[in-house]
């Protein structure tokens, strides 16, 4: 089994009793709803990756980010590298962004689209490690 650390940055959007979720489109949590966020890039603050993140996956622009808490889950699963144990390590923000719409700046790479659910709906089985962290068993 190879181990891998994932360092990432993944934001809470919320607007009123709801929150933005994203589709996964790849990776261990396909078809998963997740937090908007991802990798840092070489030399990139988290502030600024977190914004980039929402950006590219919800095509929102951030206007505020408070870092909440950090993160840390295993995830074992298996893709073309063979089997993966991948130590995933998270930095949590509260988001807020200005509510303009720039979705033709969403790459779609990591992300299926983003949508807004009643937190009162969520349900563990539907949901990544760090969203059922931050939104079921705060």
């Amino acid at each position: 089994m190879q181990n891998v650390l994932h360092l990432g940055v993944y934001a809470i959007i919320r607007n009123g009793t709801q929150v933005l979720l994203i589709k996964k489109a790849r990776g261990p949590y396909t078809g998963l709803l997740d937090l908007p966020g991802g990798k840092l890039e070489h030399g990139e603050s988290p502030m600024d990756a977190v914004s980039r993140e929402v950006m590219e996956e919800t095509g929102l622009v951030v206007t505020s980010t408070k870092l909440l808490e950090n993160l840390s889950v295993v995830t074992n699963f298996t893709d073309e590298r063979g089997n993966i144990s991948m130590y995933q390590v998270g930095l949590i923000y509260e988001v807020v962004t200005d509510g303009t719409d720039q979705t033709a700046e969403m790459d779609f790479e990591d992300s299926l689209g983003a949508k807004w659910i009643e937190v009162t709906e969520l349900s563990g089985n539907q949901l990544s490690p760090f969203a059922i962290k931050t939104l079921l068993d705060p």
